[in-house]
């Protein structure tokens, strides 16, 4: 039996989406990525929300193997009232909540209710690692880097400007924020080998 690695938490990738409407009680949409392979694989992960009471607010029913590259659906039911602005810790476990592999201090100004399945189906996933110091940026399974056309993406900010481009030859991919040129702005675009456009630009904010 093979023993697993230290985790280094800051360098999961978490996404906080809205509300679901399951019917008798809400949840929580959170995605996870751990694409920057963080050291483990966090087994049979289940998440919980605190208040800063250290009350459980949300908790998650374990459904995943691990953690993977992808960005991953985590569904946490609300288990007692929340209201918003909220603050509070979000915890990562494992081995079905017999470990504890993480606490993430965590705010959430607002949260509206979104359809889960429109979420997924986004075809452009972007967001920052806890640690801030990466964007991860994910094209949702587009199946781009099978065609024989070259792909290539390019970020610019609000002027305008282009402040980073590169190659695509994976769904999924990270960038130091240090190459981008610090807080602000940036926008997305996925082009094919004759410049046209493949996926709508993506919006995104580096505080």
């Amino acid at each position: 039996m093979s023993a697993q690695k230290k985790a280094d938490c800051d360098q999961l990738t978490i996404r906080f989406n809205g509300l679901i409407d399951s019917g008798e009680t809400d949840q929580l949409f959170f995605e996870v990525s751990n694409v920057m392979y963080t050291g483990s694989l966090y087994y049979y992960p289940g998440f919980l929300l605190l208040n800063e009471q250290g009350d459980t607010i949300a908790r998650e029913e374990v459904k995943y193997y691990g953690i993977g590259t992808s960005f991953q659906t985590h569904l946490l039911e609300l288990t007692d009232d929340i209201s918003f602005p909220f603050v509070g810790r979000l915890e990562l476990f494992g081995s079905y909540y017999s470990k504890k592999f993480c606490s993430f201090p965590i705010e959430i100004e607002e949260a509206e209710y979104v359809s889960l399945e429109e979420v997924e189906r986004e075809v452009v996933k972007v967001a920052l690692n806890y640690a801030g110091d990466h964007v991860v940026i994910d094209l949702g399974g587009n199946d781009i880097t099978s065609e024989y056309l070259e792909y290539h993406f390019n970020l610019t900010n609000v002027q305008g400007q282009e402040v980073y481009t590169g190659e695509i030859d994976t769904d999924i991919f990270f960038i130091p924020v240090d190459l981008l040129g610090g807080a602000g702005s940036y926008y997305i675009s996925v082009w094919d080998g004759i410049n046209k456009k493949l996926l709508p630009t993506r919006h995104f904010l580096i505080e």
